[in-house]
């Protein structure tokens, strides 16, 4: 439900115009919070708690009345208003004749209300707003800020009559509220008008003065780096200098400058880049510099890089003050990255469903930046939308095929199915990843070349080719000392051959490395079992049972499996407690699906003398058999025998 949906985002107090004079009594803004105040901007038109979020939602008609009602009442009502007040004013445009600026005009809340009896459809996000432009930030007379945003806007199906709409041209003012005392600002629309061709462009001459944000303040706190980061940006450096790649080889060799230990190779061979530029240029080096660096800029803001694009705009800035126009670059790739990041915050706070929608928007709006495509297919995987997510990868590597990330995750995607062809096509991403990384004895590579040979090891381990899979288990071990699950499924191999001694080494390892590797404590105990059952019984239970509790999820692909089997081992050793534990744990995945464990528990209840549970499991057993015209298992004719002649 879409009321739902906001009330999972940051809630905001809506604050009274007192306390917005004095907030709005500053007489200037730094460049960071007009980077801010735009992507709040964006946000509040097209973004995860958004004006055309807001529309769609009333559109589809598969919402109750009573849905549509809460959710108006929460858009506009404090405190996850997104409208400054209930009483602004908005020219309709519900019925497809009104084009002409100020024919119809209501509030906000009376449009809403009526929204869906001019228009509903049933396609997904029918309603597109797409941004044009925006005004500089300007001051009301109540000296609250705002901007003017410029938007075209479509409504894809037609009218409640049958007439299709035309895109139509609009124009919203949003207020600013500034969030604490940092830089964050929560925008509020304020009124929604039809673009007047005729209207004068927005002149700002009530502009905010802005001031670089860096002007008075100290040298930005760059952020801690292990030495492999920085042993990656000196190689990096020494190629693109051998390639006369002067831009990359100046952003990574100051990179690589931050590091005492790599400092002094850095400084050497920037002063050979320093040497090579002048010997075939006549520019003096700063101004050379800060030309190629800038040209690289805009060359990877074309390819969508955009914080990679801000760190070379940067360096170009430090080369040559006086050009002005770099810090509105840089501003505006911020409020890009702002965007980015927001989509990226609610894919790490695990609102995967939040994440799409607002994927769906940014895409609609930067259809080639194959980043978008990528984080939302990141989320489809989290929601189990397979088809969708392989569909999202594909159109990611064909908008950038040097997109090295993509592979990243799409392994990542294939290793989790946990197949043998899952684990092939997961070694042929990680291998595209190295081949199309800029330096293959990049450092910063290794966990990737031990993760490939692990995946090509799982690939035959799930192909029975358990020697060749014991050899690749160990090269990904060479390769990351500290792979556990790699140790895990080395012991596994071990275990198949039936070398319990090797194997249960090998889990050893694991579970020192890593307690918390559920698979580890489930092929510890299972090894324990068999190897001697009499002597290590209870602690091979108590493995076992421990795998369980680490992954507490019946949707894990093990959950059942797992289960089942001490259920079995526990109804054997007699336990028949602890094993109607775990067989009502199977049950309750799917009791149609698993109406056989109904015996298997009503056995364990008759055993341990509890007979009114056993003789409902029973009865419940014969109920299914019955349904699907299956027999009955012929022990529970002969268990039900002995129950009826026990009492």
């Amino acid at each position: 439900m879409f009321y739902k949906f906001c009330k999972k985002g940051a809630i905001v107090m809506l604050l009274c115009l007192f306390p917005f004079q004095d907030i709005y009594a500053q007489k200037t803004l730094t460049v960071r919070d007009t980077a801010s105040m735009y992507a709040a901007a964006r946000d509040i038109l097209i973004g995860n708690r958004s004006f055309v979020t807001l529309l769609n939602f009333l559109a589809d008609p598969t919402n109750s009345e009573g849905d549509r009602k809460e959710s108006i009442s929460n858009n506009i009502e404090q405190p996850n208003n997104i409208f400054l007040s209930k009483k602004i004013n908005i020219e309709g445009d519900t019925d497809p004749e009104s084009l002409i600026p100020g024919k119809h005009e209501e509030s906000i809340e009376d449009y809403l209300t009526s929204f869906n009896s001019y228009y509903h459809t049933t396609i997904d996000n029918s309603i597109e707003f797409t941004l044009k432009s925006a005004s500089p930030i300007m001051r009301a007379d109540n000296k609250m800020a705002y901007v003017k945003m410029h938007y075209s806007q479509i409504f894809k199906g037609k009218s409640m009559d049958g007439k299709p709409y035309s895109r139509s041209y609009r124009v919203a003012e949003v207020f600013f509220n500034k969030k604490g005392d940092g830089d964050q600002w929560q925008a509020y629309i304020n009124s929604v008008k039809f673009e007047d061709p005729k209207a004068a462009v927005d002149d700002g001459s009530r502009n905010i003065p802005i001031v670089n944000s860096n002007a008075n303040a100290a040298p930005e706190i760059r952020i801690e780096r292990d030495e492999t980061y920085y042993r990656s940006y000196l190689l990096k450096g020494t190629y693109a200098l051998s390639e006369n790649k002067y831009a990359d080889a100046y952003r990574y060799l100051k990179e690589a400058q931050g590091s005492p230990k790599f400092v002094g190779e850095a400084n050497s061979l920037f002063s050979k880049l320093k040497a090579q530029i002048r010997s075939t240029v006549t520019m003096e080096t700063d101004s050379f510099f800060h030309s190629v660096l800038k040209r690289r800029a805009k060359e990877i803001e074309d390819n969508h890089k955009y914080e990679e694009a801000k760190a070379y705009y940067v360096f170009s800035r430090e080369c040559d003050l006086s050009d002005k126009s770099i810090p509105d670059r840089i501003t505006r790739l911020e409020d890009k990255i702002y965007v980015q990041k927001e989509m990226d915050a609610a894919y790490d706070k695990g609102l995967y469903d939040q994440a799409v929608l607002s994927y769906n928007t940014a895409i609609r709006s930067d259809p080639e930046n194959s980043d978008l495509y990528l984080g939302r297919a990141k989320s489809y995987v989290m929601l189990g939308r397979d088809a969708d997510a392989r569909n999202d990868f594909n159109i990611a590597i064909r908008n950038d095929p040097a997109n090295i990330d993509i592979y990243f995750w799409q392994g990542r995607y294939f290793e989790s199915k946990s197949t043998a062809p899952a684990y092939d096509s997961a070694y042929a991403c990680f291998v595209n990843y190295i081949n199309k990384s800029l330096y293959k004895d990049d450092p910063a590579l290794k966990p990737i070349h031990s993760e490939a040979t692990y995946c090509k090891a799982m690939s035959l381990y799930k192909k029975n080719s358990f020697l060749e899979a014991i050899d690749s288990f160990r090269s990904a071990i060479n390769q990351n000392p500290g792979y556990f699950q790699a140790y895990c499924y080395l012991g596994c191999c071990y275990f198949e051959r039936r070398d319990y001694a090797k194997a249960i080494e090998q889990l050893q390892k694991s579970i020192e490395i890593n307690d918390k590797y559920a698979d580890a404590h489930y092929w510890y105990g299972k090894t324990l079992r068999q190897k001697d059952w009499t002597k290590y019984q209870d602690e091979a239970i108590r493995e076992m049972e421990l795998a369980i509790s680490i992954i507490d999820n019946n949707k894990n692909m093990n959950w059942f499996l797992w289960n089942s089997e001490l259920a079995d081992i526990l109804q054997r050793a007699k336990k028949y407690d602890d094993a109607i534990k775990y067989y009502t744990n199977c049950i309750n995945i799917d009791q149609g699906k698993y109406f056989l464990y109904y015996l298997y528990r009503g056995e364990c209840y008759h055993l341990g003398g509890y007979n009114d549970n056993a003789g409902k499991d029973y009865y419940t057993y014969k109920t299914w058999c019955d349904k699907y015209g299956v027999p009955p298992n012929p022990a529970y004719q002969k268990d039900l025998d002995q129950l009826n002649n026990g009492k």
